[in-house]
């Protein structure tokens, strides 16, 4: 069978159209990429495994903070969510030629297009994040909240103010699709790379195997604008940071590190 067979088959089996396909395939998403992410890293927390990846080790966020964080994710992604994507998102990309048609694209254009929302989500998130952080009313009233966590674990990635997710995060994801429509499964794509980042961003460990370390480097970049709460306002890619400079204290915040990692091991030698 070819792909577009089998997705003929799909939505020979599918009755409820395109609006419902979307409701769908977005909590699909949801459900593997998101609560499956905190379903390992609570196993990696009780279990101990990668241990030596913890960035932060010894320190965890506040219980009651974590309990907030999670009713708010129960309520925004089941219920929040799948309003909004029926109501809002699928009739503005619809608008614009979205749709989950019976033609796929080729596979050449597909990863065209996933390339252009990685560089248009880059640059539109790095801008707004670092506005709510130069804008001190903004950061107080609205960022301040998704800062109460120093210690990220990936409930905090959705951990924001309405207002924050309304013009910060949700433009981060739909922008681009609205600048380049695509086909349906091209957006399911991206929202699962899409989930994928921003929950190992927030992770609270630098995974060695994570493929996001050969894009926007190590989770040790954003963690470290969590518990410093400076620079380092790119989440895909370390571009606009690196262009600018606003990563100028992270870079001395690791060179500080190595020179300790570095004084240690001598120590150890002369013991020896």
């Amino acid at each position: 069978l070819t792909a577009t067979e089998i997705w003929h088959s799909v939505l020979d089996a599918w009755p409820y159209g395109d609006r419902w396909m979307m409701v769908a395939l977005f909590e699909v998403a949801i459900v593997l990429v998101y609560w499956g992410s905190i379903l390992f890293m609570y196993c990696c927390k009780t279990f101990g495994w990668y241990s030596n990846s913890k960035i932060q080790q010894g320190k965890w966020p506040d219980p009651g903070l974590v309990k907030a964080a999670f009713g708010g994710a129960v309520m925004e992604f089941c219920v929040v969510q799948p309003m909004f994507t029926y109501f809002i998102f699928y009739p503005i990309l619809a608008s614009r030629g979205f749709s989950y048609s019976a033609e796929l694209p080729t596979a050449g254009y597909a990863v065209a297009q996933l390339v252009f929302y990685f560089i248009i989500s880059d640059s539109y998130f790095y801008w707004a994040h670092r506005c709510c952080h130069a804008v001190p009313f903004i950061y107080k009233n609205i960022h301040k909240q998704h800062h109460e966590f120093r210690q990220s674990i990936i409930l905090t990635s959705n951990y924001a103010h309405p207002v924050e997710g309304l013009f910060v995060n949700t433009p981060t994801f739909l922008l681009p699709v609205w600048l380049w429509p695509c086909h349906g499964l091209v957006f399911t794509v991206w929202l699962i790379l899409s989930l994928w980042e921003v929950v190992d961003s927030h992770s609270g460990y630098d995974f060695w195997w994570s493929p996001w370390r050969y894009i926007r480097g190590s989770a040790n970049f954003h963690d470290y604008h969590h518990s410093h709460n400076v620079g380092n306002y790119g989440t895909l890619t370390w571009t606009w940071d690196r262009w600018l400079g606003t990563d100028q204290s992270y870079k001395r915040h690791q060179a500080s590190l190595k020179l300790a990692k570095a004084n240690v091991n001598v120590s150890k030698a002369v013991v020896e």
